[in-house]
């Protein structure tokens, strides 16, 4: 154990000089009102730090990392690092990587965070990987919760509490752990400015207060973000939104999906965002999972509220069941004293619950807006009309109710002057239905369902897209998709095809499974005298942060799974050994076996959470569990 007052490392309290190709397993601390904990550096002042990790738990005041307590150098990069354990701090900036990072140009990449965060005084700033950034984020994953147990402070986030500069660039992060916090949390980033992509968030968010919560950002300052989403669960008090609590002035959120349910005691929820302030843009994006506000208002398919000038909603959908008691819409819960706001192809396919609804907007005020080109199922909402409100004199207005039929039927659309084409913003999905937003849904044409899977890299920015039951077939039997990133685009029934467990103890699974939240149903494997036989009958991980060899299943169901081996038998893996199992559900079916023999996993040696299995039937000797 290592114990100091401020500066306190692992391995360096105070650093100047590159460090490489090290570790510690200490257990580090200072007395609580000190500055600058890590668990392998407490201060890091200069030099870059590569192929190092910490194993032990650190305890500090504010500036405390998993690795480095506070980055204060520009230029350096810290890479290919990992951290596993807890912190306990009881003040501001507090990362499972680094806590604070500062200066305008420091690089963090290729990292992975185990760690389990618990900020326990009344201080802001905390994350899965860093508490606060400026500088630039790629290619990691935080596993860890972040929990505060007051009800004061902001910003915290799944893997960043605060991203303070615009010229900063966030890409290709995950974030697999649940958020319990105040104000101003995401379940990616708790505030955000700058530029976020590729990447997405799969815990829950909750909280006593839980004021300004989103499922992948709580309070959008400014910037660009585009191609995340959110799958968890997020509960809260008021401002609570599916991908931003706030989108603010000039921000710009594109190619985003929530499928999370949301939940608020208060007012202003949206499937999309909350709230909208001030020259704020929504593109491509879709809203899925119930909605619900308990006692008041402002509640929106897409936007809880728009408020100020010159907001932009376009080319998205909400396919959301939305409860509200007062100003519930299928697009916008209220337009509050806005101006030359633009809502622009908008579709709303989904039942409306509460008091004073409208198939498109609830309560309109200010003015003059346009609402153009939108359209609302009015048979899953019989008796109400397109807006609870009157629309001011000067706006324009083309709310459309329609049937469940014609909104099926690509032709209502493109006599709109919808594009509804392989090229345009809109797609009619494979398996029927309406339209899908392009930039989200993937499954269209025969460019894709016809696709041969080789065509993919198969890296997480140009994944092998699984469309059918037939590419799945063909990944599941070729070996050498089992160390490629797999994304699941659409819920698919596998009963007429043949599937492979994937992965043996020879030849591992040791890519990634994303599934998007969909659902793989009727999959069916029998092999009775076989080990290892599961959707991945064997699955290696590895978090040593140099970005291969992940081995991850995050966000698929299987419904109906009908799975028979000797041992190591489930519906999703068979044996897990430093994999990721995160966000997985298990519905129906039988899992027969031997020896190990479980609903989700047979036999675990690694991590899995956020996970339920309520299988028909399990069945097996020795070791068997649900």
């Amino acid at each position: 154990n290592i114990a100091g007052t401020t500066d306190v490392g692992g391995l360096v309290g105070d650093n100047k000089a590159d460090i490489s190709n090290s570790s510690t397993s200490a257990t580090v601390t200072t007395d609580v009102v000190y500055n600058n904990v890590g668990g392998l550096v407490g201060l890091n002042r200069a030099g870059s730090i590569t192929n190092c990790f910490s194993t032990g738990d650190v305890i500090g005041g504010a500036y405390v990392g998993g690795l480095i307590g506070q980055q204060t150098n520009s230029a350096i990069t810290i890479e290919n690092v990992y951290t596993t354990g807890n912190i306990t701090a009881l003040d501001l900036g507090v990362g499972g990587v680094v806590g604070y990072m500062s200066g305008t140009s420091p690089t963090l990449k290729h990292c992975r965070s185990m760690v389990n965060i618990t900020q326990t005084i009344n201080k802001n700033t905390s994350g899965g990987i860093l508490g606060y950034m400026n500088g630039f984020l790629y290619d990691c994953y935080a596993y860890g919760d972040v929990y505060r147990d007051s009800d004061t402070g902001i910003y915290h986030g799944g893997a960043i509490g605060s991203a303070q500069t615009d010229t900063q660039t966030i890409s290709r992060i995950m974030a697999f752990g649940n958020v319990g916090a105040d104000r101003y949390k995401g379940g990616l980033i708790g505030e955000k400015k700058g530029t976020v992509s590729y990447s997405f968030a799969t815990g829950a968010i909750y909280g006593s207060a839980n004021n300004q919560a989103g499922g992948i950002v709580g309070i959008h300052s400014s910037g660009n973000t585009s191609e995340v989403y959110s799958l968890g669960t997020i509960r809260g008090s008021g401002n609570v939104g599916g991908v931003t609590a706030q989108l603010k002035g000039g921000s710009i959120l594109s190619n985003c999906f929530n499928k999370g349910n949301i939940y608020t005691t208060s007012s202003t929820t949206g499937g999309i965002s909350a709230k909208t302030v001030d020259t704020a843009t929504i593109s491509s994006c879709e809203a899925h999972g119930h909605i619900g506000s308990d006692v008041l208002g402002d509640v929106g398919g897409m936007v809880g509220a728009v408020d100020g000038t010159a907001n932009v909603i376009e080319y998205s959908a909400s396919y959301s069941n939305v409860t509200g008691s007062i100003d519930v819409g299928g697009i916008v819960g209220e337009v509050v004293a806005a101006d030359a706001v633009t809502m622009d192809q908008l579709l709303y396919s989904g039942v409306l619950t509460g008091g004073s609804q409208g198939g498109g907007i609830s309560n309109n005020a200010g003015g003059p807006n346009t609402y153009t080109d939108i359209f609302w199922d009015g048979d899953l909402n019989a008796g109400l009309t397109d807006a609870n409100d009157v629309f001011s004199s000067g706006d324009e207005v083309e709310i459309v109710r329609q049937t469940t039929t014609n909104l099926k039927d690509s032709t209502t659309f493109t006599a709109a002057g919808w594009d509804v084409s392989s090229t345009g913003k809109w797609v009619m999905p494979q398996n029927g239905g309406d339209p899908r937003v392009r930039g989200v849904y993937h499954c269209y044409g025969n460019a894709l369902l016809d696709a041969t899977v080789s065509s993919y890299s198969g890296t997480r920015i140009d994944p092998v897209k699984i469309c059918t039951a037939s590419q799945m077939a063909i990944v599941s039997t070729d070996t050498s998709y089992w160390s490629k990133w797999i994304s699941i685009e659409d819920n698919i029934d596998l009963s007429s095809v043949t599937i492979t467990s994937m992965g043996t103890s020879s030849i591992p699974f040791s890519g990634t499974i994303e599934g998007k939240g969909h659902t793989l149903s009727n999959l069916t494997i029998n092999s009775p005298t076989s080990d290892y036989v599961a959707f991945v009958g064997y699955l290696k991980g590895d978090i040593s942060g140099d970005g291969s060899g992940d081995g991850m299943i995050i966000g698929l169901k299987l419904n109906n799974p009908t799975i028979s081996g000797a041992n190591f038998v489930a519906a999703v893996v068979g044996h897990n050994i430093l994999g990721i199992v995160t966000h997985v559900r298990v519905t129906g079916g039988t899992v027969a076996g031997t020896q190990y023999v479980g609903g989700v996993a047979g036999y675990n040696q690694s991590y899995i959470k956020n996970i339920s299995a309520q299988t028909t039937s399990i069945t097996g000797v020795t070791d068997t569990g649900g």
